[in-house]
């Protein structure tokens, strides 16, 4: 879903379906199992990201979010917070910007 967030024209999602999304993220995550938590925890950064109407809505949600955990064995991987990327991706000037492909 984030990778087709990312190049998907905005006039061709259904905003009312993320907005709902949203809110089932922030209910659900904390409880989800780990790899499920690091998908949501990225789709709301992807649509933070490439749906300016929606931006301040996965902010907030991501406020009242806060850090997710996710276990990823014994790595340095960390999993990124959700308003500090959106806020650095705006500090960009690259909210809303859309790509030519996805990458998988």
């Amino acid at each position: 879903m984030s990778a087709y967030l990312g190049i998907v024209s905005n006039d061709l999602l259904e905003i009312d379906f993320h907005r709902k999304m949203i809110d089932r993220v922030e209910k659900e995550i904390h409880s989800s199992e780990n790899h499920l938590k690091y998908c949501m925890n990225g789709y709301l950064i992807a649509l933070g990201c490439a749906v300016p109407e929606l931006t301040d809505a996965c902010r907030e949600a991501g406020k009242r979010i806060g850090k997710v955990e996710v276990f990823m064995g014994e790595t340095s991987c960390k999993t990124p917070e959700i308003v500090t990327y959106i806020d650095k991706v705006a500090g960009l000037n690259r909210l809303g910007k859309k790509k030519k492909f996805a990458k998988c």
